[in-house]
């Protein structure tokens, strides 16, 4: 098993639009409100940026407080068999350039899975029980509790994605080649 990624340099986006009824995006739960599509996200300008004109390079995939992808990114994860997403229109415009993307999806994944194994991890002890929120410097899979499932929101960390190794092959073998994926041993919150 991978873990989903984190990003090099690209286009900066503003915060994701607030939707009444979400409270959040990351807890893998269904979202059953009415969402407002699509959802916008704006460009925002790199404080680095010697040339305002020329923004970064749009992602296949961002990953924060919600998770946006490319539908291209959405329709392979489904011939890969990811059957657990929730998808919703978004579009991300840049106010400096005009431009507007319109292949963008927000998407919910669905589904959480507490398969961390904990007595061979390296985390930092949390206050509480070790679900939601573990800074991990290190992270083992229990691979007999994660099921075979293909993609998952981590229960120990919720900002975790972690993908399944056929997942992996199947992006990287139809070009995906923006994304990185990390070993969870490497894996550090």
């Amino acid at each position: 098993m991978c873990f989903t990624p984190w990003f090099a340099k690209s286009a900066s986006l503003g915060d994701a639009p607030e939707v009444e009824g979400v409270e959040s995006w990351i807890s893998g739960r269904v979202i059953s409100v009415p969402v407002p599509q699509p959802l916008e996200f704006v460009v925002e300008p790199d404080e680095d940026d010697q040339e305002p004109e020329e923004p970064g390079e749009l992602l296949e995939l961002y990953q924060y407080s919600v998770v946006l992808m490319t539908e291209r990114l959405v329709e392979a994860l489904g011939q890969a068999g990811v059957d657990n997403l929730q998808v919703f229109q978004a579009r991300i415009r840049d106010p400096r350039t005009g431009q507007v993307a319109t292949n963008y999806r927000v998407v919910n994944v669905v589904g959480v899975v507490s398969c961390a194994d904990l007595r061979l991890s390296k985390y930092a002890p949390p206050e509480g029980p070790p679900i939601i929120d573990v800074s991990f410097d290190s992270l083992v899979i229990d691979e007999k509790r994660a099921g075979g499932q293909l993609l998952f929101r981590l229960a120990e960390s919720l900002s975790a994605i972690v993908v399944h190794q056929r997942v992996r092959d199947h992006l990287l073998a139809r070009g995906f080649d923006m994304l990185t994926f990390r070993d969870p041993a490497q894996y550090v919150t």
